[in-house]
């Protein structure tokens, strides 16, 4: 069993929410692991540090209709690459990719 950590950045994307953000970047993870031949037919275990975005790729769906236009993206893609996606909520203080935004102290004005 191996695990993978990638950071990833989106930029130009600062006006949305974050729920959104975080689901765009599943979406291009995703779309990159299906790139790779042996990740199809799999189970792949992802970790969120918003609720709500692990709960709306857990169930597939949700009321709002930003999240449902990216999420039927990535339903498809998981159709298509016969994968199942098991998405498992973390505190953000413990995700790994969250650690460099942290570090750093915002400045006080």
């Amino acid at each position: 069993m191996w695990f993978e950590f990638r950071e990833q950045y989106i930029g130009g994307l600062k006006n949305y929410h974050i729920n959104i953000l975080e689901l765009i970047v599943f979406f291009n993870y995703l779309r990159a692991c299906l790139k790779k031949a042996d990740v199809h037919s799999s189970r792949i275990l992802h970790v969120f540090d918003s609720r709500v975005v692990s709960c709306i790729v857990a169930k597939g769906r949700s009321s709002s209709t930003k999240l449902n236009r990216i999420l039927r993206r990535v339903t498809s893609l998981m159709l298509a690459g016969d994968v199942y996606v098991c998405p498992l909520w973390t505190v953000s203080g413990w995700n790994f990719a969250d650690h460099g935004s942290r570090a750093v102290c915002p400045k006080r004005t």
